[in-house]
């Protein structure tokens, strides 16, 4: 596993040591991503197995535990009904900011042959502002 230890009075003293960091972090995206692609999988098997077995916490010879355990997800309604049965209410809701359209959801469903009411709603389209990342990409070699 990479491991690394940088100040940002290092960074500032020394600049070559930026490339250093750099390198660092791309190492250490890398590494994330592969052990993420390996513990999804895992994860799913080890929740049907633990299901089936009917084990709701199972712990390892070094302490470490899994445990099953359900988590309420987030309340989600039903817009399309609305719509249809009220939709001054849904208009409303709209006009007092309380409903916001994925961007991703809409321009799929403009490039897929969507309807005339999908073009409309991205002419009220805001691009949004901006933020400041720091984005790794990792070299090939």
């Amino acid at each position: 596993m990479t491991r690394i230890g940088l100040t940002t009075d290092q960074l500032l003293a020394d600049p070559s040591l930026v490339a250093v960091a750099v390198q660092a972090l791309a190492a250490l995206k890398a590494e994330i991503a592969e052990l993420e692609a390996q513990e999804r999988p895992l994860i799913a098997v080890l929740k049907q197995v633990m299901a089936l077995n009917g084990d709701a916490r199972v712990t390892d010879d070094f302490g470490n535990v899994a445990e099953l355990s359900e988590r309420r997800t987030g309340a989600r309604y039903d817009l399309v009904s609305v719509a249809r049965d009220r939709p001054a209410v849904l208009a409303a809701a709209g006009e007092a900011g309380m409903l916001s359209l994925a961007d991703g959801m809409l321009a799929a469903f403009r490039t897929n042959g969507g309807a005339v009411w999908a073009d409309v709603l991205w002419q009220y389209r805001d691009d949004g502002g901006t933020t400041t990342v720091l984005s790794i990409v990792r070299g090939v070699r």
